[in-house]
């Protein structure tokens, strides 16, 4: 049995205003075919009282060589399905202080290219769930873990 990854990160916000702690557990090797769960849970500092409501994101990228990077969750998995607090869905500031969790069902696609890969978590103050939608100086933290895609058996 392969060993998951756990990792946390405590996060200064924009400004030094803010800050979060996020965590992951996840299978840092993933293999074509195979099927696996990533836990993910978010909090607040106390401190962070002048969050009213934020939307968290995740995001699957592959770095590139200029420092950019590209989504490819689509090129990945071929079928994934959550539960829990979720993302993309507009979160009190009680509840994000409290500490959010969410779990991620997924089947890594039989096609996946080998490779290495982040998964990135964002969270950003106010109510717009539309990732595309949402400002850079409305982040209020960010965190990502990487992990790889290995050829298939």
């Amino acid at each position: 049995m392969r060993r998951a990854l756990l990792a946390l990160i405590l996060l200064a916000g924009v400004a030094g205003a803010r800050s979060a702690e996020f965590t992951a557990e996840l299978v840092p090797d993933m293999v074509p075919g195979e099927e696996s769960v990533a836990r993910f849970t978010l909090q607040l500092d106390d401190e962070s009282t002048a969050v009213a409501e934020a939307v968290w994101f995740l995001n699957i990228v592959q770095p590139l060589e200029n420092g950019e990077v590209r989504q490819v969750g689509h090129l990945l998995f071929d079928r994934a399905r959550e539960s829990g607090d979720g993302f993309r869905r507009v979160l009190s500031g009680e509840q994000l202080r409290a500490g959010v969790s969410a779990e991620v069902m997924f089947r890594v696609s039989g096609s996946a290219p080998p490779g290495e890969y982040r998964i990135v978590l964002q969270l950003f103050e106010g109510t717009t769930t539309n990732p595309n939608r949402v400002r850079s100086e409305d982040r209020i933290a960010i965190g990502d873990w990487a992990f790889t895609v290995l050829p298939s058996r």
